[in-house]
């Protein structure tokens, strides 16, 4: 499929999505499989790989939800229906799945369980997002200067960063946070960055590609001893930030992708609200062999996901038609 004139297709960007949410749940996986199985030798260093996978999906999201972002603001000033948009086809969303699963948890035992819900306390990758979408719809809403509108991102996610590690969260809630800004970065500059691209596009490849497998070798190996906990996060911020630029490097060249990837990547946002939920109601109620109640636990995620994904789109398009017919 051509490329739609973009640096990341839709195509590529659904891949992408698919493959984050794959390790994203690997990384839970591989957690949790502790709690069942202690593995030793190539078994154990396999589980590690798997359980820090987390950071770096995130940072895919993060990447290509900046990039969209910006892209459909366009160059011009953020306007009301835009923000409904946004409201539509990410919070309503939200919203519906968590309080699917705070009512079969055993529903609200008070207004703070509704104001955690609607800030997304639970699920800390949401909460991060939906700063990042405050901040950036306050940003290009107020300046209309594309350098600024950069600058005064970066600076609201530095803030961002600054206080949930102040605040005392741990340090995921941050380490994938600079890959919006680029993400953001790559739509705002995209004709200066597919420019330099034609002339360098194979080398900068390669040079972030190689300084990923260093990144994926230290990570395994620990070839750091860390002199202090901010210059391990230094480090962890860099890797994860090395990572992004390879991936949004893959991303920009425009390759065939297989569609069942794509097609998780569509409705990985249900994946990753119902995961964990559907994962421990399984392994805590079947007495089975804890490999099976782990296959089973998949095969859950993926049915309720997709049906969850499908009714909802299904709402959420009908609210549009609405918005767009009130216009």
């Amino acid at each position: 499929m051509e490329k739609e004139n973009n640096l990341f297709s839709r195509e590529a960007s659904a891949w992408f999505r698919g493959i984050a949410i794959l390790m994203v749940i690997l990384s839970h996986y591989a957690q949790w499989w502790s709690w069942f199985h202690v593995e030793e030798g190539f078994r154990e260093l396999v589980r590690l790989a798997l359980s820090k996978m987390g950071p770096y999906g995130v940072a895919i999201f993060f990447l290509f939800s900046g990039y969209g972002l910006a892209k459909s603001a366009g160059k011009e000033r953020i306007t009301f229906y835009f923000v409904i948009r946004r409201l539509i086809n990410v919070y309503i969303p939200y919203l519906i799945i968590v309080f699917l699963i705070e009512t079969l948890s055993g529903g609200f035992e008070s207004s703070r369980d509704f104001l955690r819900i609607l800030h997304g306390q639970d699920f800390w990758y949401m909460t991060v997002i939906f700063l990042f979408y405050i901040g950036f719809i306050i940003i290009w809403f107020a300046v209309k200067n594309n350098h600024m509108r950069m600058l005064l991102l970066c600076l609201f996610l530095y803030g961002c960063n600054y206080m949930l590690k102040e605040g005392g969260k741990q340090d995921f809630w941050y380490l994938s946070n600079w890959a919006f800004p680029i993400g953001v970065g790559s739509a705002v500059y995209e004709e200066k960055i597919e420019a330099v691209w034609h002339k360098a596009g194979v080398v900068f490849t390669l040079v972030f590609a190689a300084a990923t497998v260093w990144v994926v070798y230290s990570g395994l190996f620990t070839v750091h001893s860390w002199t202090s906990l901010e210059e391990e996060i230094l480090y962890k911020t860099w890797a994860v930030v090395i990572f992004t630029v390879f991936i949004a490097a893959i991303a920009s060249w425009g390759l065939k992708y297989d569609p069942i990837l794509q097609f998780a990547g569509k409705y990985s946002l249900y994946f990753y609200l119902t995961h964990t939920f559907i994962f421990m109601a399984v392994v805590n109620t079947l007495e089975i062999d804890f490999g099976l109640r782990f296959a089973v636990a998949s095969l859950a995620i993926i049915t309720v996901s997709l049906l969850l994904g499908k009714s909802i789109d299904y709402l959420c398009k009908i609210l549009m038609r609405i918005m767009q017919n009130k216009e």
